[in-house]
């Protein structure tokens, strides 16, 4: 019962370290969606008195990915139910386009690209709707800055309790390592437990913190926020998510292992 009470004392906050991890990559993924659905729906409007070509903008412009010419004919069928014949509205009418980016750039680097869009010849007018598209990249900006400094939080406070528990599993051996120092091992091998234990616990919290976070997921009221905002399951990857668990508790929990070892030594 004691063990059991050891292992737990650092599974909980392995697991909570864990279980921070996933879910900061659970959103970043769920935000490099939005961006890409953003990026996919966005487009700035350009005006020109000449035609223009997707080559000539890119080499103004690198997140230039396709220009599309917009056809004014259902907008003018509509103006001329109102006032009749357009004919001398027609004659003068501008070429009219959409150009769409390859990813979501920052407040500055739109502003950059309307500056440059209105210098190119002949283009008379430009409408990169910022105002809007501020106020996504803005919302998506600070969720991402907040589950940062959550995850420095979660981090730090896991790493104290794991320090703790691993300086009290070194305590409860003491005596173990006393001998074998006396025999002449060395430092690896008298806190040879503690490294196993840590590589154990590291297992059991990886597992036990993915399969919180699948039946998270799978439950209704979360299944239909992530359907809401069109992304479903694609941001659990199974497997690989698996492994990037194990591979972080084994280098956190060993390097907490390493620490305490060290730390009592120069004691």
């Amino acid at each position: 019962m004691k063990e059991i009470r050891s292992h737990i004392s650092l599974l909980i906050p392995l697991i909570a370290l864990l279980f921070g991890i996933q879910i900061i990559m659970l959103v970043q993924r769920s935000l490099d969606t939005q961006e890409t659905h953003l990026v996919q729906d966005y487009s700035i409007m350009i005006a020109s008195k000449q035609p223009l070509t997707i080559t000539t903008l890119q080499d103004k412009i690198v997140e230039a990915k396709s220009l599309d010419a917009i056809d004014p004919e259902p907008q003018l069928d509509r103006l001329k139910q109102s006032i009749g014949d357009i004919s001398i509205f027609k004659k003068d009418l501008p070429y009219f386009y959409s150009l769409n980016l390859e990813y979501f750039p920052s407040k500055a680097r739109l502003d950059a690209i309307t500056a440059i869009l209105k210098k190119v010849p002949n283009v008379i007018r430009v409408e990169s709707f910022a105002k809007s598209y501020t106020q996504v990249y803005g919302l998506l900006t600070f969720i991402k800055f907040s589950i940062s400094i959550f995850a420095v939080v979660v981090f730090i406070v896991s790493v104290l309790l794991m320090l703790k528990q691993i300086a009290i599993w070194k305590y409860q051996h003491a005596t173990k390592m006393e001998v074998m120092d006396i025999l002449g091992a060395s430092v690896w091998i008298r806190n040879r437990h503690l490294f196993k234990l840590a590589f154990i616990d590291s297992f059991i919290a990886s597992i036990i913190t993915i399969l919180i976070v699948y039946y998270l997921v799978d439950t209704d009221f979360i299944r239909s926020i992530l359907e809401s905002l069109d992304i479903g399951k694609g941001i659990l990857e199974g497997v690989l998510d698996f492994i990037r668990l194990v591979v972080i508790a084994l280098i956190v929990s060993n390097i907490c292992v390493i620490l305490v070892i060290f730390s009592k030594s120069k004691n």
